[in-house]
C-alpha cells in the first residue's frame, strides 16, 4: 500500500510539473509572436512600425509588471483559478486579434489582454507552483520551468516564422506576384 501511495504521489508531481511546463511554454511563445509578426502586420494592414512595436513594448511591460499582482491573485483565489483565467485571456486576445483592422485593436487584443494574461503566467507562476508543490529538488524544478520560457520562444518563433513566410508567398501568388518579389517586398 504505501508502495502505491508513493507512487501516485511521483505521479501527481510528474502531471503538476508537466502542465506549469506547458504554461510556460506556451505564454512564451505567445509573447513572442508580435516580434515574428512585425513586418507582415506592417505590410498588410499599413501600420508604421512605432505602432506595431509599441504595442509589443507595453505587452511586454505588462508582462512583467503584472507578475507580483498575479502572485496575489494565487494566493487569494488559487493557482488553478489563476492560471486558467490567465490561459482563457491569452486565447480570447488570440482569437479576437484575427479579426483586428484597427491600431487600438492590435493594442488591446495584443498589448493589454495578451500581456495580462502572459504576465500572470510568467515565472512567477512557476516559482509559485515550485513552493506550494516541492520541498526536495526546487531548484531542479525551477530551472526546468526557467527553461521553458526559453523552450517556447525556440519552438515557436521558427514556426511563427516559417507560417508568416508561406502566408505572405501564398498572398503575393494569389495577386499575381512571384513570392520572391513579395519577400524583397517586405524586406525593403
Amino acid at each position: 500500500m504505501s508502495r502505491n501511495l508513493h507512487i501516485r504521489k511521483i505521479a501527481i508531481f510528474v502531471v503538476v510539473v508537466a502542465l506549469t511546463f506547458l504554461s510556460l511554454l506556451v505564454s512564451a511563445g505567445v509573447r513572442t509572436t508580435p516580434g515574428v509578426l512585425m513586418m507582415p502586420l506592417q505590410m498588410e494592414l499599413g501600420w508604421s512600425r512605432t505602432t506595431v512595436s509599441s504595442v509589443a513594448a507595453f505587452g511586454i511591460f505588462l508582462y512583467g509588471f503584472v507578475g507580483p499582482f498575479s502572485a496575489a491573485l494565487m494566493q487569494s483565489i488559487g493557482i488553478r483559478r489563476t492560471l486558467i483565467g490567465a490561459l482563457l485571456l491569452i486565447g480570447v486576445s488570440s482569437g479576437l486579434s484575427l479579426f483586428m483592422t484597427a491600431p487600438w485593436q492590435f493594442f488591446f487584443t495584443w498589448g493589454l489582454l495578451t500581456g495580462l494574461g502572459t504576465g500572470a503566467v510568467a515565472m512567477v507562476f512557476g516559482a509559485t507552483v515550485v513552493n506550494r508543490w516541492f520541498v526536495a529538488r526546487r531548484g531542479t524544478i525551477m530551472g526546468l520551468l526557467a527553461a521553458s520560457t526559453a523552450t517556447g520562444s525556440l519552438l515557436f518563433l521558427p514556426v511563427l516564422a516559417g507560417v508568416s513566410g508561406l502566408i505572405a508567398a501564398l498572398m503575393a501568388l494569389r495577386i499575381g506576384r512571384s513570392p520572391a518579389q513579395s519577400v524583397t517586398r517586405t524586406a525593403a
